[in-house]
């Protein structure tokens, strides 16, 4: 089934360009075919030169498709355990239940700065 992944990118600064720190949100249509680099109608970007705060308030983003998504994360979130239940969102198609990943990479973005995955919703 389909799955949500918030994401943050490393940045990058060396040889060849500067890429700076970025949080993204990711819709996937078929979530076990998720690590590679997304259609850019799958892409909210949150913050552009640091990372998002995901946790703690109710937040929402809309994709390019005009599909907006809505989650809350509790604010210990990153204190528990990979894979436990840490909030709930939703779109105007369905629910989703939060998940806390294991910050495997996903894809890396403008060329070495890596995508990791933060929580997932499914």
């Amino acid at each position: 089934g389909s799955g949500i992944h918030l994401v943050n990118c490393n940045g990058f600064s060396g040889e060849g360009g500067v890429s700076p720190k970025q949080s993204f949100v990711l819709y996937c249509a078929n979530d076990r075919d998720c690590n590679k680099f997304p259609d850019m109608n799958n892409v909210c970007k949150m913050m552009t030169n640091g990372y998002f705060t995901w946790e703690g308030a109710a937040q929402g983003c809309t994709f390019p498709t005009g599909v907006k998504f809505q989650w809350w994360i509790r604010p210990d979130a990153q204190s528990q355990p990979d894979y436990s239940h840490v909030g709930d969102g939703g779109n105007q198609f369905r629910a989703y239940q939060g998940f806390k990943d294991d910050k495997h990479p996903m894809f890396n973005w403008q060329g070495p700065s890596r995508c990791d995955s933060i929580y997932y919703f499914v």
